[in-house]
């Protein structure tokens, strides 16, 4: 797996529910808004194979 690929996902997966959680963000502040809001994000073997467990 693309780690840019996993890292498109997870952002979508946010920005979808809560834009205004990473809105003015900067790219490696994602990290750690990731961290805070994520228990696991899990990657298979291909894209249909994503699940995040959120803390929230």
């Amino acid at each position: 797996m693309d780690a840019e690929a996993i890292e498109q996902f997870v952002l979508k997966s946010v920005v979808a529910p809560a834009p205004g959680l990473v809105a003015d963000a900067a790219p490696e502040e994602l990290g750690s808004i990731f961290r805070r809001l994520f228990v696991a994000v899990r990657v298979g073997g291909c894209a249909q194979d994503f699940s995040i467990v959120w803390r929230l």
